[in-house]
């Protein structure tokens, strides 16, 4: 085709097709570029090779800038050759590749039988295949599809090229086997390591790696990219070779592999094994059948040293020390990792970020990790909770971790006879393989992580007792290795693997696949292609993605290395139907937003929550706080001591922006909603909804690891809240309000996290139950995730123990994602999962009793507690009304109310379910006591009365309460407490209550107590500010003083003006008397005795009358004369 082309410009240009112009000779005038000159890195060779284009390369002239009186002769010579050229595009065969159903195909490969080269169709699957005229068999092939054949003609005829089409079937799901086309190039020599090019066995220091890296990928363009991940402590790069047909992008449907040596330094033998596989398979690439399959279906990275600093502090010949295991920081890097069982690694090291942050950027499906010390492969988990030695510690996919660690130890000429170490008599590895945990205990490991917060199964290899053997062994460590690295890599294509898409094509990702029976979910990559390795058998498998509807599928994986291909296609929910629905209709909870939120964005969501809705909502901080919170409750500002407080926590880990922005929604859902069970939670609670904002998140997608950026927990753990501003804001929060309950908004699981608590305790018991609720309302979620994994687990934890110990107050967490960190467009699916489980939780708080303690005297007897039968706690009551509200389970309980000076008394309430009981519990004085005398005179509670009276809240017109507040009627009267709350006893009748503060204006209002009111009627009562300043109002005194400081400008210009008008009439005519001064430029010290004027006066006086002058500032110029001129006015 080249040929052809090549020759169809030639043969049009009459100087160039005679190939000897220029001194050389080129038959026909074409040649082949490799053979005139080798040129890298060039134009042409690039797009065929990365590319469906076909390009040549024209040398015009023998000149490279002629003169311009010759371009008339090049027009002429290649006008033709220009014209024919561009006709040569549509000769060969084009068409579109679709579906059953007509929809296009984007990048369907189309291949030719017998021509290596295949070409890639666009996005509306349309396609180009220049060809010679001939017979020709058409392959197309697309993932998810059955592939496609087609015999072919292609006609003599320029500019009408042969339309073919094509359409595809999807493929059933049932294992599909994959056939490998033939090497193109016949079988060739080996050394008896399996090298075309012999390979010489030496350790290689880190500048000799990177040179070998170099070697490699400048020898095998077409097939390596070398890449860093990032830096050692020492500035070392972590270096990294791909290998695979398409290198440096991710093929969709194409899985990721890794391997990863030399993370402890000294031990080397993976080190080196990785560089001579990485020429192993370059130099067998359409050689070896089994390579060429590996490296067309495989994306494999090889990263020969994590530990580059360590390395170069070890030496050869260290059979087992630990000279050159750790980092250039003393660190372990296999103990550096989020551990799920341990706290949170506050100093992770600059090898392990970048590890963390490679897994994040590429979806890996199999990994291993090469070590030495050893001989035995070694599989997750490696820890347990207990930290104990010798114990199995399996994860969720145990069996293909079993099968995947057989496998290279099969593989392997002596690890499946577990020969042992002589270091380690004891040391028995049944089979070569080894659960971790079972070996010994390794808290932060890389394969628990990996598998943890990524897709990626890893296991770990240990290849041979002598931890940096001589350069003599390395040949039978490779020889013993190379079988199992092979078939290692191959089991990557095990299990499930395809693609899921919308019901309108697009790709999903960040789409959940979990496997019933298998608590461990792995997510689809940005192409919506995934890869869920398992063992032979039947599954069901659960697709979930925000914003679909979920589906269950049935499939079969057979025991081979040729996965089983399902496509799946989610529907989209109807967002107006759901929001009318379940949402009161509500456009701003629904909206599609794409960035998160930033703090003053949220700060105004609840400034309008409370500007629309301001009966039910207060606002408790201004725009410019450093902690927003929105108090919601029916009626906001009564009386709320009877009500259960419960806070609403958003965005208390800085990697978990999306829980923040549920909180705007589920403020506009509750003022807005008329249905009973929000009229029932807001009626019998005040909730607090408090987002909190730490470090400003990205749109990274769907990330199940916590490891980048969390804030906050290490210093709520250690009890320093004050070193952290947003943290001492929500604590001080918290204390103020004096919750019931604190529920946090969180990811990383659809799980109920709660404190530790006693088994016969009061909180054991109200945890249990929540979590009941809770996984009552698991069916919203999309789909299922691993509860396990995530390595806060165990830090949030504590940070729950540490608010319920420290605040004594109950605290859950609700797990509404998978993710830890959700993208922006997941927001909306988020919040249509989340809402069902939030107001289920809340109302299941609304049930228990309310119980008043009263003396015989019906005075509230502050000083009383409570306790509960098969409860061990005791409860005290408020200290204003005496009176607690306590959360209960269904059934009957026996209370007990003591106090000081007071006899026990006993009742025995019945709690229904969502239903509160509510009592009046009155206590009788011991024979003899006398009960003490509390604040009640100042609240007025001695006052004989009926039980009538008023009560309430004073506030601002604002909602903001009013404290200190003076409520007069006549001559009762009663100040309003810290939070605004008042009472005043009154008898019946009509009553004028006068209400007076500072910096308030008096306040009047009329009230009537009915006769037969034995319980005090709710008044609120609202208060102006008195913006008065000086005894006018704010816009007066705003317009006098305008007025004033306006009137005085204007007589301050007028004056200057007036006064510089008179200097200037004084000189205007360039004349003015000059001051007995001496000259600027005058340096003779006589002046000064020399008198301007004197005239002798009559009577010899001898007087000196000097003349009037002005100091003027105008200066004159005379170009004649350097010296001053001076004007004498004498008197007549």
């Amino acid at each position: 085709m080249f040929k052809h082309l090549a020759k169809t410009y030639a043969d049009n240009n009459p100087v160039m097709k005679l190939g000897n112009n220029c001194d050389d000779h080129f038959p026909n005038g074409i040649t082949n570029g490799a053979y005139w000159y080798d040129v890298k890195g060039g134009m042409q060779d690039f797009n065929y090779v990365y590319s469906n284009c076909f390009e040549v390369t024209f040398e015009l002239s023998c000149c490279k800038f002629p003169p311009a009186d010759q371009m008339p002769k090049f027009w002429k010579d290649n006008k033709e050759s220009l014209l024919a050229f561009i006709e040569q595009s549509h000769i060969g065969i084009k068409g579109l590749v679709t579906d059953t159903n007509g929809k296009p195909i984007p990048g369907a490969n189309i291949s030719v039988q017998g021509i290596s080269h295949p070409i890639v169709g666009t996005n509306r699957g349309e396609y180009w295949r220049l060809l010679l005229p001939g017979n020709y068999r058409v392959i197309v092939t697309a993932n998810g599809y059955e592939n496609a054949i087609k015999d072919v003609t292609v006609g003599n005829e320029t500019m009408k090229p042969t339309r073919v089409d094509f359409q595809l079937s999807p493929v059933q799901t049932v294992a599909v086997t994959q056939t490998t086309p033939s090497p193109i190039l016949e079988t060739v020599e080996k050394d008896s390591h399996g090298f075309i090019i012999p390979q010489e066995f030496s350790h290689h220091n880190y500048e000799q790696m990177k040179a070998e890296l170099e070697h490699i990928g400048k020898n095998y363009p077409n097939l390596t990219r070398l890449y860093t991940i990032g830096q050692s402590v020492e500035k070392r790069e972590l270096w990294v070779l791909e290998i695979s047909t398409h290198p440096g992008v991710h093929r969709p449907g194409v899985p990721e592999f890794k391997y990863v040596a030399n993370m402890h330094g000294n031990e080397v033998v993976g080190r080196e094994l990785l560089l001579l596989l990485a020429q192993y398979l370059c130099q067998n690439y359409k050689i070896d059948d089994r390579v060429t399959h590996m490296l067309q279906t495989t994306r494999i990275h090889l990263m020969p040293s994590m530990n580059p600093d360590g390395y170069e502090r070890s030496h050869v010949g260290d059979r087992s020390s630990g000279l050159g295991r750790e980092n250039a920081h003393k660190v372990d890097l296999n103990r550096n990792f989020p551990d799920q069982f341990e706290p949170y690694n506050t100093s992770p090291e600059p090898e392990t970020l970048a590890v963390e942050k490679w897994l994040q950027q590429i979806p890996f499906v199999l990994s291993a990790n090469l070590h030495g010390g050893s001989l035995v492969a070694n599989y997750p988990y490696d820890d347990n909770k207990a930290m104990k030695a010798h114990v199995d510690s399996l994860t969720p996919d145990d069996s293909i971790f079993k099968l995947l660690a057989r496998t290279y130890s099969n593989a392997h000429k002596k690890m499946h006879v577990s020969p042992g170490c002589p270091e380690y008599p004891n040391e028995q590895f049944p089979g070569g393989i080894v659960n971790g945990a079972q070996w010994y205990i390794v808290s932060g490991g890389m394969q628990d992580y990996n598998y943890l917060h990524a897709n990626t199964l890893e296991i770990t290899l240990e290849l041979g007792c002598f931890k940096f053997p001589p350069a003599k062994d390395l040949p039978i460590y490779w020889d013993d290795n190379l079988p199992a690295l092979l078939a290692y890599i191959e089991q990557v294509h095990r299990g499930v693997t395809g693609f899921v898409k919308g019901d309108n094509e697009e790709t999903v990702s960040g789409a959940a696949i979990a496997v019933e029976g298998l608590d461990h979910v792995v997510y689809t990559a940005k192409d919506g292609d995934y890869w869920r390795l398992l063992t032979p058998g039947n599954y069901s498998m659960h697709v979930s993605a925000p914003g679909y509807k979920p589906v269950v599928l049935k499939v079969s994986v057979a025991n081979s290395t040729d996965a089983t291909i399902l496509n799946v296609t989610l529907s989209k929910i109807d967002l107006i139907a759901w929001s009318q629905q379940y949402d009161a209709n509500i456009e701003d909870n629904i909206q599609l937003v794409t960035n998160f939120s930033t703090q003053i964005g949220i700060s105004y969501a609840l400034e309008a929550v409370e500007t629309a809705y301001s009966v039910l909502a207060e606002k408790q901080n201004g725009l410019l706080s450093i902690l927003d919170s929105l108090r919601i409750s029916d009626p906001i500002g009564g009386p709320d001591e009877h009500k259960l407080r419960i806070g609403i926590l958003g965005g208390l880990y800085s990697t978990e922006s999306a829980s923040r922005e549920l909180l705007p929604r589920l403020a506009r859902h509750l003022v807005a909603s008329k249905e009973l069970q929000v009229k029932k939670i807001l009626s019998n609670s005040v909730l607090t909804l408090i987002p909190v904002f730490g470090t400003p998140s990205s749109d990274t997608g769907c990330i199940t690891s916590d490891a980048g950026s969390v804030m906050k927990l290490p210093n709520i753990v250690r009890g320093a809240v004050h070193e952290e501003p947003v943290l001492e804001a929500v604590s001080a929060l918290c204390s103020e309000n004096s919750f019931d309950y604190l529920l946090s908004l969180e990811g990383g699981g659809f799980t109920l996290r709660y404190p530790k608590s006693n088994v016969n305790s009061y909180n054991h018991k109200f945890y249990a139950s929540m979590q009941k609720i809770y996984n009552e309302s698991l069916h919203t979620f999309p789909g299922e995730c691993s509860s396990m994994g995530h390595p806060l687990l165990g830090l949030k934890k504590k940070v729950l123990q540490t608010v319920q110990d420290n605040m004594q107050t109950r605290i859950i967490s609700i797990g509404l994602s998978c993710c830890n960190h959700e993208p922006v467009s997941s927001i909306v699916p988020l919040w249509m999962h989340s809402l069902e489980p939030i107001l289920n939780l809340l109302e299941s708080t609304i049930q228990g009793i309310l119980v008043y303690a009263k003396d015989s005297n019906g005075e509230p007897l502050r000083t009383a507690s409570l306790t509960v039968e098969g409860f061990q706690d005791r409860f005290h009551v408020t200290p204003d009304l005496a009176l607690i509200k306590l959360w209960l389970p269904e059934g009957s309980h026996k209370i007990s109310v003591v106090a000081p000076d007071y006899e026990e008394t006993m009742v025995t309430l019945a709690v229904t379910r969502g239903q509160i009981s509510r009592e009046e519990v009155t206590l009788k004085a011991r024979s003899g006591a006398t009960a003490p005398q509390t604040d009640a005179e100042d609240m007025k509670v001695n006052l004989h009365h009926d039980g009538s009276g008023i009560a309430g809240y004073i506030v601002d017109q604002y909602n903001h309460k009013v404290p200190g507040a003076e409520v007069r009627v006549g001559h009762f009267s009663t100040l309003s407490d810290q939070t605004g709350q008042y009472w005043l006893p009154l008898p019946y009748g009509q009553h004028l209550v006068n209400v007076t503060s500072p910096g308030y204006v008096r306040s009047t209002k009329l009230v009537v107590i009915h006769t037969g009111e034995d319980t005090s009627q709710v008044v609120m009562l609202t208060m102006n500010k008195d913006n008065k300043i000086l005894g006018l109002p704010r816009l007066a005194f705003l317009i006098f003083g305008s007025t004033i400081f306006i009137f005085i400008i204007v007589i301050s210009l007028s004056l200057f003006s007036y006064c510089s008008n008179r200097r200037t009439d004084r000189t205007k005519k360039g004349f003015s008397l000059l001051p007995n001064k001496r000259s600027l430029f005058d340096f003779d010290d006589s002046e000064n005795e020399t008198e301007v004027f004197r005239s002798p006066l009559k009577g010899g006086n001898t007087s000196v009358i000097k003349p009037y002058f002005d100091e003027s500032d105008v200066s004159y110029d005379d170009d004649q004369s350097s010296e001053e001129d001076i004007v004498v006015v004498s008197r007549p």
